[in-house]
């Protein structure tokens, strides 16, 4: 009989446990100064290729433009969503638009200090949980690391996103994805999946992915309990989208449907980085936190758990997409 440690090729070091900031109970430094900002980016055409108001495209630039190097979730050649390195403006774009499903790391933590120990500007952007994952894997604070989340709804599982694009194209490899297209308007955003000569392009809810992912039907069971909302956000900076009452009290100069974001500075670098931003690539106003956040209470709870039909989660697993949906498609 295989034990567990032999199959995992397990020897007992606790490594694991000693890195996860969850088995870990690991604590992080305080917030050291909370300030909520509503932007967009100054480059019209970027602002409408971005999910929100284009300020992580602002961002990264910034970081690229002083040699360092990017991290955050692009589509690798099967449309598997994996985070991946970036080190010029032309390879940006892959990383621009949310991927509504949980990213593959890989060996992106160790590549991630092997850049930050030779002295290069990092900027990592990821989920609340791989910030926390990347913070407590680098067992020390770095002047020349960003850090970059989300306001996050929570992660689908990739197994359930290559069934669903597999029934989707019939097995083609489609030329893109978009979950939340702009060309139908920011806040009626569409989804899209462009194949050879067809395009695919449905309201976010009248596609049985989207709304499986919007009515919690297939998130990591994790995600129902997150342990990073609140003052459980560790990155220097989280960005989200800026709407709600927030959007016609404060900025109203912004609200044209073609995007704005949130962004929310957690320490006097992420701070400092937005300021110094404004002098040339984004514009923005500052607004009260607490109103900010109001219009996406997701920062502050985790996502609700719907109860399931008996069977759904075994049979996301082991039913072909087309059989799922006919079995469970009036009930999601």
């Amino acid at each position: 009989m295989i034990t567990i440690a032999e199959k995992y090729k397990c020897n007992g070091c606790t490594a694991c446990h000693n890195i996860c900031p969850i088995l870990s109970k690991k604590t992080y430094p305080q917030i050291q100064s909370l300030k909520a900002f509503a932007a967009i980016n100054n480059d019209e055409k970027i602002r409408l290729q971005s999910t929100s108001g284009g300020v992580f495209s602002a961002l990264a630039e910034y970081v690229l433009n002083q040699g360092g190097v990017v991290f955050g979730a692009g589509f690798d050649q099967n449309f598997v969503v994996r985070h991946m390195a970036c080190e010029n403006l032309q390879d940006l774009a892959g990383l621009r638009m949310s991927k509504y499903v949980q990213s593959d790391l890989g060996n992106t933590f160790n590549h991630v200090k092997k850049l930050l120990q030779e002295g290069r500007l990092v900027y990592f952007s990821g989920t609340p949980c791989q910030v926390a994952g990347l913070k407590s894997f680098l067992l020390r604070d770095y002047d020349n690391l960003i850090t970059q989340d989300v306001i996050c709804h929570g992660v689908p599982s990739p197994l359930v996103w290559a069934k669903y694009l597999a029934y989707k194209t019939n097995g083609i490899r489609p030329a893109n994805v978009f979950f939340r297209d702009k060309t139908t308007g920011w806040r009626n955003s569409s989804f899209k999946i462009e194949c050879n000569e067809n395009t695919y392009q449905t309201k976010r809810l009248g596609d049985p992915f989207m709304k499986m992912f919007a009515f919690n039907k297939i998130l990591r069971p994790s995600c129902h309990k997150c342990h990073f909302k609140g003052d459980g956000h560790v990155a220097d900076i989280t960005l989200a989208d800026f709407w709600g009452k927030a959007m016609k009290q404060y900025a109203q100069q912004f609200d044209d449907n073609k995007g704005c974001s949130l962004v929310i500075s957690r320490t006097q670098k992420g701070e400092k980085l937005i300021t110094n931003l404004a002098k040339q690539k984004i514009s923005y106003i500052c607004v009260p936190a607490a109103k900010a956040l109001k219009g996406n209470p997701m920062y502050f709870k985790s996502t609700f758990a719907f109860l399931r039909p008996k069977n759904l989660g075994k049979h996301l697993s082991t039913l072909p997409f087309e059989k799922f949906i006919k079995k469970y498609g009036k009930l999601i």
